[in-house]
């Protein structure tokens, strides 16, 4: 995953940075079932039913919800939720302008596929994973794409970039540390086996000085 710099997509909603996902792994996490197509068929209008789909397609394929203000968009992605639904991309442009529906589709689908926030309890599962990550994976992007993976796998949805660097960096040090504490460990281990070594030395030679000198009885 890449991120670009890009033009404004279609007239009133666009992103500025252009998340691009290849085609492949678009058709391997954007596939509607049954139930989802259910869900998609309940809303009002083509561009409601597009819009919903869209947003229901960019949480299995980013593990959040897009941007409302504008309205985040994937050329890609809507190109093929617009494919599988036959209606043409463009009609997205109305429901980009209806932010009441945008928030309101986004609570209904993350009910709709089990999603959850990131609370304290969540939090804590993923700091404890990124310790371990971090134990064999020190540069934070790759960090960063393990906590990705970890949450969209458990379906929490991901907290802002600038948070993941942050819980990432945060556990990365700890688990330096704790590295470090494991190599200087057994070092002053030794040393201090070594220290009481020579202590008990010292102590038996200064009481081998100070004990009387043993006196042999003459032999007759």
């Amino acid at each position: 995953m890449t991120a670009l710099r890009g033009p404004r997509h279609l007239e009133d909603c666009a992103m500025e940075d252009t998340l691009l996902y290849p085609r492949e792994l678009i058709a391997a996490r954007v596939v509607f079932t049954p139930a989802d197509h259910a869900q998609i068929a309940l809303c009002r209008g083509a561009h409601n039913r597009l819009g919903f789909a869209y947003q229901m397609a960019f949480l299995r394929l980013t593990g959040r919800f897009p941007n409302q203000q504008p309205l985040e968009l994937l050329p890609d992605v809507l190109a093929f939720v617009a494919s599988e639904l036959a209606l043409a991309p463009t009609v997205i442009e109305t429901y980009a302008q209806r932010q009441a529906t945008v928030s309101a589709h986004q609570e209904q689908i993350r009910l709709h596929l089990g999603f959850r926030a990131l609370g304290l309890v969540e939090r804590e599962a993923l700091s404890h994973f990124l310790r371990e990550e971090a134990l064999h994976l020190d540069p934070l992007a790759a960090l960063v794409a393990q906590a990705e993976a970890f949450l969209r796998d458990h379906q929490i949805l991901l907290p802002a970039l600038s948070t993941l660097r942050r819980l990432a960096g945060e556990q990365r040090d700890w688990s330096r540390q704790l590295v470090a504490a494991r190599m200087i460990g057994p070092t002053e281990h030794v040393f201090r086996n070594r220290h009481r070594v020579l202590i008990n030395i010292c102590r038996i030679n200064m009481l081998e000085q100070k004990r009387p000198p043993s006196s042999i009885p003459p032999v007759f």
